[in-house]
């Protein structure tokens, strides 16, 4: 894979827009399709074990928080992380709404091509796995 631009969720700014990769298993939802080659019984699936989307956010508000003085350690830290109010769409252009996210994973990105990309190299590890 090429080098990508990192994704660092403290650069947002209000309207900025970046990309995901939703992985969605389907191993409760695939059927083996059956056939006979030469007297012998062979299968397929219909479907990968895992497939992927990618999801469009549009940052709509941005909550920062700062620390002034001390704060106590305990088991639960200060609520410093900053959250964001957003909005996603998958690629069948359907709207789902808006939410509230404290956290991204490693699976963002600046670039949609470099989210497309992750996309395709996930659905070859995918189809790898089916062959195994």
């Amino acid at each position: 894979m090429r080098d990508r631009k990192v994704f660092d969720s403290e650069k947002l700014k209000v309207g900025d827009v970046f990309y995901s990769v939703e992985e969605r298993s389907t191993a409760l939802h695939r059927k083996k399709i059956h056939q006979e080659i030469n007297g012998e019984d062979w299968f397929k699936y219909d479907t990968p074990l895992r497939t992927y989307k990618i999801i469009t956010w549009t940052v709509l508000g941005i909550l920062r928080k700062e620390l002034e003085g001390k704060w106590e350690n305990s088991m639960f830290g200060p609520p410093d992380r900053t959250e964001f109010f957003v909005s996603y769409e998958d690629e069948s252009g359907l709207n789902n709404g808006q939410q509230e996210n404290t956290f991204f994973g490693d699976h963002y990105f600046v670039d949609k091509a470099d989210a497309v990309e992750y996309k395709e190299y996930m659905e070859l590890k995918a189809k790898e796995m089916d062959l195994k």
